[in-house]
């Protein structure tokens, strides 16, 4: 009789967790998959060129802005890092 109670529990426990092995691979596809569409969406920004008050309206997927942003991280980064011009010789 006390094994009964002991194997219940463990089965049941067995039961429920085994599901979760299979859900964990499906929502890894699931996830890459959801990661794809994320990047292939359409994101418009409005931007406001230099002397006008006027924004213009600038679309791209996630990973073109992904692209641009990083572009301008090392854009600046190497402005940052350019050797300085020494004026001070006269």
């Amino acid at each position: 009789m006390t094994a009964k109670f002991l194997f219940g529990p463990a089965a049941a426990a067995m039961m429920l967790t085994t599901p979760a092995f299979g859900q964990a691979a499906t929502a890894a596809g699931q996830t890459q998959a959801a990661r794809a569409a994320d990047d292939n969406r359409l994101i418009c920004k409005k931007e406001a060129p230099t002397g006008t008050r006027f924004g213009k309206r600038v679309c791209h997927t996630k990973a073109e802005w992904d692209q641009i942003r990083a572009q301008s991280q090392r854009d600046a980064k190497e402005m940052i890092d350019r050797p300085k011009i020494d004026d001070s010789r006269g």
